[in-house]
C-alpha cells in the first residue's frame, strides 16, 4: 500500500550490489514531496538484504531508518 507521500521499492530477487545501485539511483531521483520510502527486502530467504538496508546502506537524504513490524520491510524517513 502506498500513498502520495510514500514511495515503495521492492528489492526481491536482487543481490546486495544490485540493491545498492538501485537504492542510490532511486533516492537521487526522489521527488521533493516524498516523505518516506518503504523498502521491501524480505527476510525468509536470508537476512542479507535486510541487514544491508537497515544497517549498511546510507544516503544523504535518509533521516532515519525504521524496521517495520513486518520484518520484510524497512522504511526510510526522508529529510525535509
Amino acid at each position: 500500500m502506498s500513498d502520495l507521500y510514500t514511495k515503495e521499492l521492492d528489492l526481491h530477487n536482487m543481490s546486495v550490489a544490485e540493491s545498492r545501485k538501485y537504492l542510490k539511483t532511486e533516492l537521487n531521483a526522489l521527488p521533493k514531496h516524498i516523505k518516506d520510502v518503504r523498502i521491501i527486502h524480505g527476510y525468509r530467504k536470508g537476512k542479507d538484504l535486510q541487514k544491508f538496508v537497515l544497517n549498511e546502506f546510507n544516503h544523504k537524504k535518509i533521516q532515519r531508518k525504521v524496521l517495520e513490524l513486518n520484518q520484510g520491510m524497512t522504511t526510510y524517513i526522508i529529510k525535509n
